[in-house]
């Protein structure tokens, strides 16, 4: 920086001693040179008391300072990056960490009443087939009944055809005995039991 501004102090004093007719920063066709510019210049470095030798090195101090601040200031800035990147990281680390938990609650809470649903229906399932084996042994139990009551009722039939048959097989065996014997002996013979009986 210091060098810049002796550049510019030096042309500007240079332009200052050149002819007016020519443009500030370039130089006319005369090669006339200004002592007033070597003068300053000159008198610049003395003024201060100083060697310009030292005076370089004085700067070259300077500039290294300066560049070690800047350097410094560089990397805290990249420590402070580095630190805030590492903390976004970390805050997404932890927010995915978050996620990750939610997530896998949120599955196991699924996964739960799907299995609740599962054991509700199995359980339904297992009432209906109850139901459904219940109703049947009662129906089994009616139609044994109504076989039963059938084959009672048939047994009654039975028996009553077969005492019809038992009195027709009578009657047409008394029948043919009248026939046989007469009708009048049979009457005889009636009458002779009951008077005894």
């Amino acid at each position: 920086m210091a060098a810049m501004f002796m550049t510019k102090s030096v042309f500007f004093n240079l332009s200052k001693s050149l002819p007016q007719t020519c443009s500030s920063l370039s130089l006319c066709s005369s090669r006339k040179v200004s002592r007033v510019c070597f003068s300053a210049v000159s008198n610049y470095n003395y003024n201060e008391g100083r060697d310009p030798v030292d005076r370089t090195k004085e700067r070259a101090e300077e500039m290294k300072e300066k560049a070690k601040e800047e350097t410094k200031e560089g990397t805290n800035r990249a420590a402070e990056t580095a630190k805030s990147a590492k903390e976004t990281a970390e805050d997404y680390a932890n927010d995915t960490k978050e996620k990750a938990k939610e997530g896998t609650q949120r599955a196991a809470d699924a996964a739960r009443d799907t299995k609740e649903k599962a054991k509700e229906y199995a359980q339904g399932v297992k009432g209906k087939t109850e139901e459904a084996a219940k109703t049947a042994a009662e129906k089994a139990e009616e139609g044994k009944k109504k076989a039963a009551g059938s084959a009672e009722s048939l047994g009654e039939k039975a028996k009553q055809t077969v005492q019809g048959v038992l009195g027709a097989a009578k009657e047409t065996t008394q029948k043919i005995k009248e026939t046989v014997v007469g009708k009048d002996d049979k009457d005889d013979r009636e009458k002779k039991n009951n008077k005894y009986n």
